[in-house]
């Protein structure tokens, strides 16, 4: 296929260039990581495209009609490859250079600084090398008056310098934060009445709150009124019918003060006086820019962004029923976003206000709004909310009801998107909708154990209870239709449950061990992966009630552990073991078990079951010194290579690593040097500990 793609490229006709960018292209979006693996082979073909492409406009050949699909090619498949990109950036900077000469066409270099913006959101910090001469470029295009002509690569020059604002680290941008303010402050207040300006300063000023952070202060009262009229204006929305119905439908009481009070009812409904709308396009994505610049400046600026929390989510709220889906999802996300915010402002009230606002309206849209990629990113983003905060999210028994039976309606798929119209020509379920519908599931799934950590295991445990016929079903269906990514699916929405069940999972014990034990066998590494963790987890919260079991769990994990060939699978098959020793090493024999156990660390790609490692380490360390003393230098040596790599999960894990690793210092002199000193490079980490 690769090679097709190659040959595509480089053929004489013009409609089979364009199609072979525009496969390359989704490949590059579709296929990951796994297309990435070729980039050695892709990206000289697109590097000499390139090339070919200034070479032959410097001859005076008029530009190629494929130049857009060339560049989403080069774009989408940069973007993907992250890291992966860095070798490849003196030849990609070179090229794309050569592209931004001032005598090649505006459109030639916006499509070129585009390429810039995605090569930054890959390279990170690694762009740096190229930033001075990037801003040199970007002086002749950040000005305040333009020519007409000239004013599309002004706008793309500032969506690019947000994109590098975002990802080139905030001590190598801070330099420039200043002028780059004032340059956005002067365009909002003087530059053009233009909505496409507008959406651009407000993604630009979005980034930098991410560099200046609190700094923000004294620029909002200076941004914030524009922002918020971008936020409520009516211009993206002209009504076909009726001259202010577009209003009714989105903006409730805007005449009103509200006082933490935001009328529900008239948000649930579209007016019955409308007919329909049309929608202005570059009004819209101001709007919707407008919205996710203030939920940049909600994480980003913490106590400088409290006073205007309040109006913030207010006026958002207002248009959360937008006819444009792009406006609605940024509605919802950015109303999630500022609920986090006031959890990690410590602000209880204002969080129990706005999650008793926010949690039955988003319940209602997923619902009832006909738009399933809607649906599928408000279902994503309640996941993250729910993670973050928790318990304050659920405030009363009657918003836990609400989420429970939304979740499982979804799962019935009994939602408003989830009816299909069928096709005129009665055709099958096209592919697209099909993924969108295993989204929908998915999605609503994983929400799950996440509204159980939000509610008491009590609460959850009869939750679960009422929804786990659903899950078993659609396991005996995934294996009947021999569907490897719903029994990874439905498998891994158990595993993630047994943490949100505490305590109360003894209740299924009976049930879900034999169910992950026979998952262990699966074909597929992905279902073998989620059932042992889940088999791990499940002998960690059920403490007592699994110590019967443990010999049955252990030959299951030896016999696994012989023949398992998947990185992913195995990590995990390790962290139950952890899990096992760090409950009960007792039951555990461990002259057989751990040195098999520490030959398969450190771990290769599973990093978070890092934490439940160590904790085995310190358990054993701790309960059974003395049988782990011939043991302590590769334990040691696992440790210190987890912290180099930087693969400890957070903050508090690896402040616990570095003290395992001094506790050996000072009880272990000599084993102790006896690892830093195999390698130099190990020896000065160590000592900067």
């Amino acid at each position: 296929m690769l090679n097709i793609i190659k040959s595509g490229i480089a053929d004489q006709a013009l409609v089979v260039r364009k199609a072979a960018f525009f496969t390359l292209g989704q490949f590059s979006e579709h296929l990951q990581p796994e297309i990435s693996k070729f980039a050695p082979q892709i990206l000289p073909v697109l590097f000499d495209f390139l090339h070919q492409l200034v070479v032959e406009l410097k001859m005076g050949q008029p530009e190629p009609k494929h130049l857009e699909r060339m560049f989403y090619a080069l774009e989408t498949y940069c973007e993907n490859l992250e890291d992966n990109i860095v070798p490849h950036l003196p030849l990609l900077m070179d090229r794309l250079f050569e592209t931004l000469d001032n005598n090649n066409s505006p459109r030639l270099r916006e499509l070129a600084l585009s390429a810039v913006a995605s090569t930054a959101t890959a390279a990170k910090e690694h762009m740096m090398p190229y930033f001075p001469r990037i801003v040199t470029i970007f002086q002749a295009y950040l000005v305040k008056e333009c020519a007409e002509e000239a004013n599309s690569l002004r706008i793309q020059a500032i969506d690019t310098l947000a994109a590098i604002t975002r990802e080139i680290g905030k001590e190598n941008f801070i330099p420039l934060a200043n002028d780059t303010m004032t340059y956005c402050l002067m365009m909002l207040s003087e530059g053009p009445d233009d909505p496409d300006i507008r959406r651009s300063i407000y993604n630009l000023m979005g980034a930098l709150s991410k560099v200046v952070n609190e700094s923000m202060a004294y620029v909002y009262p200076k941004i914030m009124d524009r922002v918020i009229e971008s936020v409520i204006s009516f211009e993206d929305i002209l009504p076909i019918v009726q001259e202010n119905a577009a209003r009714s439908l989105y903006l409730e009481g805007e005449e009103n003060g509200f006082d933490r009070e935001i009328d529900l009812d008239n948000t649930d409904d579209e007016d019955d006086e409308l007919d329909g709308f049309t929608a202005e396009n570059d009004f819209v994505m101001e709007k919707e820019e407008a919205i996710l610049a203030l939920k940049e400046f909600a994480t980003n600026t913490r106590s400088a962004f409290a006073p205007y929390l309040q109006s913030a989510f207010e006026n958002v709220y207002k248009v959360i029923n937008h006819p444009q889906d792009s406006i609605r999802k940024a509605a919802v996300e950015t109303i999630c976003e500022f609920v986090a915010a006031l959890h990690r402002l410590g602000d209880t009230d204002g969080v129990r206000w706005a999650s008793e606002i926010a949690m039955p309206k988003f319940v209602q849209i997923i619902r009832k709004d006909e738009e399933r990629t809607v649906v599928i990113h408000l279902l994503e983003v309640m996941t993250d909310l729910l993670r973050e905060i928790k318990t304050a999210a659920v405030p009363s028994q009657e918003i836990s009801e609400l989420i429970f039976n939304c979740i499982k309606d979804v799962l019935n798929a009994k939602m408003a998107c989830q009816f299909n119209e069928p096709s005129e020509a009665g055709d099958e379920e096209d592919p697209e909708d099909s993924e969108y519908d295993e989204m929908l599931i998915e999605n609503a799934g994983n929400l799950f154990p996440m509204f159980g950590l939000a509610i008491q295991p009590e609460q959850f445990s009869l939750y679960f209870g009422r929804i786990f016929n659903i899950f078993t079903n659609k396991l005996n269906k995934a294996k009947r239709n021999d569907s490897a990514e719903q029994r990874a699916f439905v498998y891994d929405v158990l595993a993630d449950s047994v943490k949100s069940l505490g305590s109360c999972v003894v209740t299924y014990f009976d049930i879900l061990c034999p169910l992950f034990i026979g998952g262990v066998s699966d074909k597929d590494a992905k279902v073998r992966k989620n059932c042992f963790f889940g088999l791990g987890e499940l002998v960690l919260y059920a403490e007592e009630k699994s110590f019967e079991t443990y010999p049955v769990i252990l030959q299951t994990l030896s016999n696994a552990i012989s023949k398992e060939l998947n990185p992913s699978a195995m990590d995990n098959i390790c962290g139950a073991v952890a899990r096992l020793l760090v409950l009960n090493h007792e039951a555990v024999p461990l002259a057989q078990v751990l040195p098999v156990f520490l030959n398969h660390l450190p771990l290769c790609e599973d990093t978070e079951e890092n934490d439940m490692i160590l904790k085995a380490f310190c358990a054993l360390y701790m309960k059974a010194h003395y049988s782990i003393v011939d043991f302590i230098e590769q334990m040691l040596a696992i440790v210190i290579d987890v912290l180099y790599k930087k693969q400890m999960p957070d903050k508090e894990s690896t402040a616990s690593a570095i003290e395992f690793v001094k506790e050996i210092r000072q009880q272990y002199p000599n084993k102790f040097n006896n690892v830093i000193n195999s390698n130099q490079e190990v020896y000065a980490f160590v000592n900067s500990l």
